[in-house]
């Protein structure tokens, strides 16, 4: 795919458009609140079903009450822009820590790529701090108006900040984090929907073995990533690939290989509820990295 080549959202397939494409559009994300009781939180593995084509299906009989999470965001984009759009991968990390609130509480949660902000402003009803980053000034505009637009969520300092992976080095990082996070609160880091591209999967890998294994953080590192797999009919090969998820789990085998502190595993999405309203395809993973001292 070619960087001006224009890429759409599946979660916006079904959007009606007022107006100019180009122009920012307002969504409103209905979610299903957190049981109060935190048995009822933990006993829900097996709440969600699988559909025929092995999607998984909410089931929230036992959730009464929902909110809503108002975000700005793009329509269609160009590949450089795709941050500004709403993505999957950022609706089932949503799921993960409305499921997992306490893994988050007392935590300083650096997102990569934060593109409008959404699982930032979900992080924010718990962690200690919530640091927001992306490479382009329009995702970075987007997620500071979509914090102060849903501010009655964020439970927590803010911030948000400019990162850019293929700038990153293990002097810079050090100097980013002792700027940005305390370092007397573990670090939980989280990467949504951003494996579509080999090198942004590499720059965006450097980052956080300069980030797991910085000095600067006196505490163990937890990283989530979440993602799509999206497949695609090459002449090539004659056949069903995805040439960038294979190449992010190279990356995965690589990490663990260059540190044996590195744990990788995948969680099944069946171990945690839907919370929000969308497809949860089978396509969709979620990855967890741990890095011990």
């Amino acid at each position: 795919m070619e960087e001006t080549d224009v890429v759409l959202s599946d979660v916006h397939l079904n959007k009606i458009v007022e107006g100019d494409s180009k122009v920012k559009q307002y969504t409103r994300i209905k979610f299903f609140c957190p049981p109060i009781e935190e048995n009822l939180v933990q006993s829900c593995t097996s709440c969600n079903t699988v559909d025929e084509d092995g999607d998984y299906v909410c089931n929230n009989q036992d959730i009464n009450e929902y909110d809503v999470i108002g975000v700005y965001h793009n329509m269609a984009t160009t590949l450089n822009n795709v941050g500004c759009q709403l993505w999957r991968g950022a609706l089932l990390m949503c799921d993960f820590i409305h499921h997992n609130c306490e893994m988050f509480q007392n935590k300083n949660v650096l997102e990569l790529g934060s593109g409008i902000g959404l699982t930032g402003i979900v992080a924010a009803q718990y962690a200690h701090q919530v640091v927001c980053t992306d490479s382009q000034k329009t995702a970075l505009d987007i997620c500071q108006s979509n914090i102060e637009e849903n501010s009655r969520f964020c439970k927590c300092t803010v911030k948000v900040t400019k990162l850019d992976w293929f700038r990153m080095t293990e002097s810079s990082v050090s100097k980013f984090l002792q700027a940005n996070l305390s370092n007397q609160y573990p670090v939980t880091i989280l990467v949504c929907d951003c494996v579509y591209d080999n090198a942004l999967t590499d720059a965006l890998f450097r980052t956080l073995y300069f980030i797991a294994t910085s000095m600067t953080l006196r505490n163990a590192v937890t990283i989530y990533i979440s993602l799509e797999k999206r497949l695609n009919f090459t002449m090539q090969e004659f056949d069903v690939t995805c040439k960038e998820y294979s190449h992010f789990q190279d990356c995965l085998s690589e990490l663990g290989k260059c540190d044996e502190r590195f744990e990788i595993k995948q969680i099944p999405c069946s171990d945690f509820r839907q919370f929000f309203e969308y497809d949860r395809v089978v396509y969709l993973e979620l990855w967890e990295i741990k890095y011990s001292l």
